[in-house]
């Protein structure tokens, strides 16, 4: 399987650990699934932020406060409830069901940030 057909299915920590080293780049959503950040963090978000409102990305767009033109990611992740995720760092407020997510990503190797 090739790291694009990995990317686009549901996340595995035994199937990631297999494939790839030292990178991590997925999205948390509010009940704890994980999503690979394909193409990005931030589009992943716009796009789950659309879906889940049924709105078009130009209403979401209109959403978004000018003091955030330049964080974007930050918006996204308060409005989605979701965390963006690197090896060493996350991006959002994550909750009880995300840090969970996180402890068991860390406990696998795969996570080397902080969990607040």
């Amino acid at each position: 399987m090739t790291d694009y057909e990995i990317m686009n299915q549901p996340f595995d920590i035994e199937t990631h650990k297999a494939n790839f080293i030292d990178y991590l780049e997925v999205i948390i959503e509010p009940k704890g699934t994980v999503h690979y950040a394909v193409p990005s963090h931030q589009e992943f978000l716009i796009r789950y932020a659309c879906k889940r409102d049924g709105i078009s990305r130009e209403e979401l767009e209109n959403c978004v406060p000018c003091e955030f033109y330049a964080d974007l990611l930050t918006w996204l992740s308060g409005y989605t409830g979701c965390i963006a995720v690197w090896n060493r760092r996350i991006a959002g407020e994550p909750n009880p069901r995300q840090k969970a997510v996180l402890k068991k990503l860390k406990l696998a190797g795969l996570y080397h940030g902080g969990v607040s």
